[in-house]
């Protein structure tokens, strides 16, 4: 990670992991404070980037990985 640069905007791509909120609440609010959750990428997109057809790629590719 060292050499990551973030830029103002970008965002990362993460999946809420809900069964996992009671094993790591204690930890993960005070340090981020968000919900239990997988990073899938980051920097995912510049947010200016997210657009409906982003959105919906990846609603089918996550709904896919649900059936799965």
């Amino acid at each position: 990670m060292g050499g990551t640069r973030f830029k103002v905007g970008d965002i990362a791509l993460v999946a809420n992991v809900p069964a996992a909120e009671p094993l790591v609440r204690r930890w993960r609010r005070r340090e981020i404070g968000v919900m239990a959750h997988v990073t899938v990428l980051v920097p995912f997109l510049p947010i200016g980037r997210v657009d409906e057809d982003v959105r919906g790629a990846l609603r089918e590719l996550f709904s896919l990985a649900a059936r799965a």
